[in-house]
């Protein structure tokens, strides 16, 4: 998984919270299974939650966590340090960049 898209997709959130994963599919223009296994990833970190629509039993709106608001600041704040981190680790394996993004949060 690209953390470029795994950082572009909390930081959405974070501006946008109580959106749905449709919403994020559309205004991010990244195909539904990438942002589906990004936010998987993020709920396991505990960055994001997912809430069931009261209303439409299928929408799931997205709201960033205590912890996520803390890491996407932190991240907006440090733009230029993300990109080259980023860019950095798309060389990494999967694996690796997972136990990495893991430690770093």
């Amino acid at each position: 998984m690209n953390l470029f898209f795994v950082i572009g997709i909390l930081n959405w959130i974070f501006s946008n919270p109580g959106s749905t994963l449709k919403s994020a599919t559309k205004q991010l223009d990244i195909p539904k299974n990438t942002v589906c296994v990004s936010i998987d990833g993020l709920v396991s970190l505990g960055l994001v939650e997912r809430k069931q629509s009261t209303e439409k039993r299928r929408e799931v709106h997205l709201k960033v966590t205590t912890r996520g608001k803390d890491v996407s600041q932190r991240l907006i704040k440090n733009t230029s340090s993300y990109k080259a981190m980023a860019k950095a680790l798309e060389n990494l394996s999967k694996k690796r960049n997972i136990k990495f993004s893991s430690k770093l949060l």
